[in-house]
């Protein structure tokens, strides 16, 4: 039947860290969004995007219920399990560390850091994991609604079985999950909208 993908993005999905991505602007003006805040963001032409004071987690905090799915995925025999993060390559190692600190085997989990913040960039990495053959089902969570859209769509191209979806409580909205899920409004902070290949 191939093999299970389980996909998680790092930022206010896995865990929250204090850190920033930098925006320069056209006219020079620099702006400074959270990752929180980013989210949020719509680029601009000619904004142009600094991560590198993402490589380090400063005061990280684990998202329990997000990071209890995480173990239990990296401890079953049939998932491979991908940390997919807009963060720079130089993150990867303290991601890495996060991970040994916590006692997670770092060898079962793939870090690909990818310093974009462009839905399509994540959604290109999900693919190039589906062309190897292995995987019939993806499960990807993320807190960022057009990085899930962009990859629900992959999914639906690719014919993958099911995706699940991440959204902080302050996003459950009816028009999100609408947006999102369909016909699926969960209640819970945890949202997980299965979408199924006919």
């Amino acid at each position: 039947m191939g093999r299970f993908l389980s996909v998680f993005d790092f930022d206010d999905t896995l865990a929250v860290s204090h850190g920033y991505i930098e925006v320069k602007k056209p006219d020079g003006t620099v702006k400074r969004y959270t990752s929180e805040e980013y989210v949020h963001y719509s680029p601009v032409s000619g904004d142009a995007l600094h991560f590198s004071h993402l490589n380090d987690l400063h005061n990280p905090r684990l998202v329990t219920r997000v990071w209890g799915e995480f173990v239990s995925d990296v401890s079953h025999p049939d998932r491979d399990v991908v940390i997919l993060t807009s963060r720079p390559r130089g993150a990867s190692s303290s991601i890495r560390k996060l991970l040994h600190h916590m006692g997670v085997p770092v060898h079962m989990v793939e870090v690909m850091a990818i310093e974009s913040g462009r839905p399509q960039d994540k959604a290109r990495r999900i693919e190039e994991k589906i062309l190897t053959g292995k995987y019939k089902q993806v499960r990807f969570i993320d807190d960022n609604h057009r990085n899930v859209e962009a990859v629900r769509e992959l999914l639906d191209a690719h014919e993958i079985v099911s995706a699940s979806v991440h959204l902080p409580h302050s996003e459950l909205t009816v028009e999100n999950l609408s947006e999102v899920c369909g016909e699926h409004f969960p209640s819970d902070e945890w949202a997980e909208c299965v979408f199924l290949v006919p």
